[in-house]
């Protein structure tokens, strides 16, 4: 029997290094322990659920960037020039209906012209491009 197994020895990391009381938030829950360790607390009032939603979101659009760029690649090695796949192409070939409800959409909300001088453009952007800059602003939207 070494030392350390008599009584009144302080033994585990709770006797050497006790833990402050937990904080309440506002709405009336507590901090958990791995937020305290890691010296950030809990966003209250689901905050962080809405951080981790569009971070997830973020990356599924960089990914399918990516995807589109591998894409895009092949196909221009495979052709010997460059070719990009457009926003809005890529759309009508997978989705002819949504396309179209949702150019009806712009023509009705948004003032005239809309369409031609807004929409077209971005329609004609290359997938990859459009993907990856929408993938980068949600990522930065759920960033602390």
């Amino acid at each position: 029997m070494d030392g350390r197994d008599k009584p009144g020895h302080d033994v585990g990391r709770e006797a050497r290094n006790p833990s402050p009381p937990l904080q309440p938030f506002s709405d009336g829950s507590y901090e958990d322990d791995s937020a305290r360790e890691h010296g950030r607390a809990r966003a209250p009032g689901g905050e962080s659920m809405i951080r981790f939603v569009l971070r997830f979101i973020g990356m599924w659009l960089l990914a399918g960037g990516f995807v589109a760029l591998v894409l895009d690649g092949v196909r221009s090695i495979a052709s010997s020039e460059i070719v990009l796949s457009p926003l809005g192409a890529t759309w009508f070939a997978t989705s002819e209906e949504s396309f179209a409800q949702f150019q009806a959409f712009i023509e009705a909300r948004l003032p005239a012209g809309t369409w031609e001088t807004v929409m077209v453009p971005l329609m004609q952007a290359p997938l990859a491009a459009v993907l990856g800059v929408l993938g980068i602003i949600f990522m930065l939207l759920g960033r602390r």
